[in-house]
């Protein structure tokens, strides 16, 4: 965990100077060895200190593109629940509208396999429980805007029609998939469990 990085992203939410200052000098304390000496670390955070736990969190938060929320299941158990950041999905659909409005000259088949790759690419990183509206609305969104740049194609407006953006949903577009298998997290005293 690089310290310059990770005092640049704590500095766009707090804007108290002393208090980012006595981050940096925590990130900075000495380390002391098994043989008596001092290491002075220039990435990391301190191991066992009560700080390390959550600028790891922020800084996954930030590295990884998640948001983590609180979410009331259907049994009343509070579960840790994982989504796509705003900026990450904002970013990732205007990714693959400009891929899609700039290779819609492609051959039928060949846009489609280009469009899936993205797609599946896609499920793949952000495909956890708890994320499938996200999936789900940059799927519809793919598909809204592949939709709207083939009927471009060649000054043929009406080239393809309601029915067969249905179709393409159907059977083309590779429609959302969850690949996160790890369980679910819920509180117990003592931090966070496994729940049964």
């Amino acid at each position: 965990m690089d310290h310059d990085w990770l005092l640049k992203m704590l500095s766009l939410r707090i804007d108290d100077r002393a208090f980012l200052n006595l981050i940096c000098k925590w990130l900075k304390a000495g380390i002391l060895d098994t043989h008596g000496t001092v290491l002075h670390p220039e990435t990391g955070t301190p191991q066992g200190g009560i700080v390390s736990p959550v600028l790891a969190n922020l800084y996954l938060h930030y590295a990884l593109g998640f948001e983590l929320f609180w979410f009331i299941d259907r049994e009343g158990i509070p579960r840790v629940k994982r989504r796509t950041a705003r900026k990450r999905l904002q970013g990732a659909i205007r990714r693959v509208k400009e891929w899609i409005k700039s290779h819609r000259h492609l051959p039928g088949m060949e846009f489609i396999k280009g469009l899936n790759r993205r797609l599946v690419g896609h499920y793949n990183y952000y495909g956890l429980r708890g994320n499938s509206a996200d999936l789900w609305r940059f799927y519809r969104t793919a598909v809204v805007c592949a939709f709207k740049w083939l009927n471009r194609r060649g000054g043929k407006r009406k080239s393809f029609t309601g029915c067969g953006l249905r179709i393409m949903c159907l059977t083309v577009a590779l429609s959302p998939k969850l690949v996160d298998l790890l369980p679910e997290l819920c509180p117990s005293s003592g931090g966070l469990r496994q729940c049964a």
